[in-house]
């Protein structure tokens, strides 16, 4: 008897937490099944950082790249990617260039969302989405670097600018976002072998809308995000709302990770004005072993008026599992980590700002199961 009360009483602890839990709809970007993270095993204050030694300007976006570092900048006409190495910071190539020749972007490619940098067979490859002429180039970084010409090829004609976003995935294909024709929503699907194909969690992701908002762009990034992939896994953090989505295209994965009391709503932010909505998440990596994100909580009101602003790099398994998070004295644009070496480097692209912490000991406590 004592048994059954107890199963009765699990019972209907699930439901009501299914039923308090909304659904993926127009009001909520999210996946079937959502987790509260309440605490992280480690949380650490990462106190004063250190130079990164590399006297470079204008740095927008990096990546490490094993004893690589890349780097895009603004103001390059010719050779807005740069690639340093990471023991003599010294600068060992440039590649890409502004113009209006066949392998010339109009403008500089420096959000992620337009690229992916992975290794393949030894070597350093990039696929870049060109959202302005349209079309997807494949570079060979690693031969670029060895030789004197720039081994740039495109690969994809089908796809026309525009596009907010173009990641390419373990088996070539590549999941896109585009604007819907009204404005007011974002769609997913997978081009594949030049078909689009639309998977159930992409239906339900694309469920969301901006409703009745007269602040144009500025609404429309309610349901801004970056994407990242890693092994057929999909980590997405909005721009303003407070989770993070985990998800597979086969639907084995499709996890809601929020570290709030209650998930945000479209609604609920389109009532704020712009400066007083706080935006959630700048940035997002993945790694061999877990992701991360960069949690920020700050309006443009704080921004404006100066106020000290803090970052969290918060670390998650692929299962959704908190593993650390690591509190910043800094707004974070974007951060990766070079493991051989131990080092988070992080850069504040408002300020200029580009510095590092040495968290080598932190990341020999975080155990991945």
């Amino acid at each position: 008897m004592r048994n059954l009360v107890i199963v009765l009483f699990c019972m209907t602890f699930l439901l009501s937490c299914s039923k308090n839990n909304p659904s993926p709809s127009e009001n909520y970007m999210i996946l079937g099944d959502v987790e509260y993270v309440k605490d992280f095993p480690i949380q650490a204050d990462l106190g004063n950082a250190e130079e990164s030694g590399y006297d470079v300007i204008g740095i927008l976006n990096f990546q490490v790249c094993d004893t690589m570092l890349m780097v895009s900048l603004k103001g390059e006409t010719a050779g807005f990617w740069q690639f340093y190495s990471l023991k003599k910071k010294n600068l060992i190539g440039r590649m890409l260039g502004v113009g209006q020749g066949p392998n010339e972007f109009l403008m500089p490619v420096y959000s992620e969302n337009q690229y992916t940098i992975k290794k393949e067979a030894n070597k350093w490859y990039a696929t870049i989405y060109d959202n302005m002429k349209g079309g997807i180039y494949r570079l060979d970084i690693s031969g670029t670097l060895q030789g004197e010409n720039l081994l740039l090829q495109k690969v994809n004609s089908e796809l026309a600018g525009g596009l907010i976003s173009v990641k390419e995935l373990e088996d070539g294909s590549f999941i896109c976002r585009e604007l819907a024709e009204q404005m007011t929503k974002q769609n997913r699907y997978v081009l594949k072998n030049g078909e689009k194909v639309v998977p159930e969690t992409l239906n339900m992701l694309n469920m969301s809308e901006v409703v009745d908002g007269d602040g144009g762009f500025y609404d429309m990034n309610l349901i801004s995000s970056s994407i990242r992939v890693h092994d057929n896994l999909i980590v997405e953090v909005p721009v303003y709302l407070n989770y993070i989505n985990l998800y597979s295209l086969d639907g084995s994965v499709g996890k809601t990770i929020c570290t709030d009391s209650s998930l945000s709503s479209i609604s609920s932010l389109l009532a704020q004005n712009n400066t007083a909505r706080k935006r959630t998440y700048t940035a997002v990596q993945t790694f061999d072993d877990f992701f991360g994100v960069c949690a920020y909580y700050h309006t443009a009101e704080e921004e404006k008026l100066n106020a000290e602003l803090f970052s969290q790099i918060q670390l998650f398994s692929y299962e959704g599992k908190p593993l650390a998070s690591f509190r910043l004295k800094r707004q974070v644009s974007a951060f990766d980590i070079d493991f051989a070496n131990g080092d988070l480097y992080v850069l504040s692209s408002s300020t200029d700002e580009f510095v590092k912490y040495d968290i080598n000991e932190l990341l020999r406590q975080i155990v991945v199961d």
